[in-house]
């Protein structure tokens, strides 16, 4: 589900069950309880996290943060905030920061095993995970849940970052909101409110999780071996663009149908948004195209390990699929 109201939307929400789409997340928990490092969060609380060197900034709808604020009652924000509210509501709303609401509830983490938070450098990501905290009401009960941010290195293809909610337990989720905000108030998804669902989540659970990127919905895709993964298909509108890494090698091929002649650019764009190649523009006729790109940057220099997005501009749209560097 993409976010609103606006339209188009920026920022989409696959679960583990969107395996129809390329960028569902698989299921993957990564424990850091009694491992990394504990916060000092109490009862409605909230702490302001400086982002460790060499992971790089936050880019959270196109704005970049430097540091995070965790709240003891289950979301996190971009930036710092003293807002420690613990009544939930359906996003967006005009009284909440701009948040990722993991398990937005009234929380007592004097009970259970805490707040955690760990960089794992490794796999270009940091968790920070609610390990068996407690509810107020009922006082009884307790869940187990995380968010993973993933570095620049890993950023969906616009730059902005990509980031995974994860649930170990489902033994409340009654009372939630699940979802995101931006900065200005004004744009959410609510993948959870209370026990109402969105029609496009799945009912949460032990192994469940919901990636958030603003890569738009694509068709499934397999991996590709060699140095570039993976191949994409993109068709939109009056036109089709398919990126084929070559096996082995290195270099991507790249097939394009028009439906109709007209103004071309190809080009291919770093996470920041800087061109480092362009592969054609010209004026083409309707039909199949195909061209090769060497994989290197327009002067012949080798690309850093990274994301980079293929973009194809004509007259009537303007689309985009991501390639990684491995």
């Amino acid at each position: 589900m993409g976010d609103g109201p606006r339209r188009p939307s920026l920022y989409w929400a696959y679960d583990d069950g969107d395996r129809s789409y390329s960028e569902h997340p698989t299921f993957s928990w990564v424990e850091i309880g009694n491992q990394g490092t504990r916060l000092p969060l109490g009862d409605n609380q909230t702490i302001a996290l400086p982002l460790p060197e060499g992971f790089g900034p936050f880019i959270y709808y196109g704005r970049r943060y430097d540091t995070i604020s965790v709240c003891s009652n289950g979301w996190v924000a971009p930036g710092t905030t003293t807002a420690t509210s613990w009544t939930n509501y359906r996003l967006p709303k005009l009284t909440a920061p701009p948040l990722i609401a993991v398990n937005w509830d009234d929380l007592y983490p004097g009970l259970g095993n805490g707040i955690w938070f760990a960089v794992d450098t490794a796999h270009h990501r940091l968790v920070i995970e609610w390990d068996s905290v407690h509810y107020r009401t009922p006082a009884n009960v307790w869940d187990k849940f995380e968010l993973v941010i993933y570095d620049t290195t890993r950023a969906a293809g616009d730059g902005n970052s990509e980031f995974d909610l994860a649930y170990y337990s489902a033994n409340w989720l009654r009372s939630s909101t699940v979802g995101i905000q931006d900065p200005t108030y004004q744009i959410g998804i609510t993948c959870l409110y209370d026990t109402a669902y969105h029609v496009g989540t799945s009912r949460l659970g032990y192994g469940r999780c919901i990636r958030f990127t603003t890569d738009v919905p694509l068709p499934g895709i397999g991996e590709a071996d060699g140095k570039w993964a993976p191949a994409e298909e993109r068709p939109m509108g009056r036109a089709g663009l398919v990126v084929v890494p070559t096996v082995g090698r290195g270099a991507v091929v790249i097939r394009l149908t028009l439906s109709g002649p007209g103004p071309v650019e190809l080009a291919v764009y770093d996470v920041t948004g800087r061109q480092v190649a362009t592969i054609v523009r010209q004026t083409l006729p309707a039909g199949l195209h195909q061209f090769g790109w060497s994989g290197t940057a327009g002067n012949g220099a080798g690309l850093a390990r990274g994301v980079y997005l293929v973009r194809l501009r004509t007259p009537e749209l303007a689309i985009g699929t991501k390639l990684v560097r491995n």
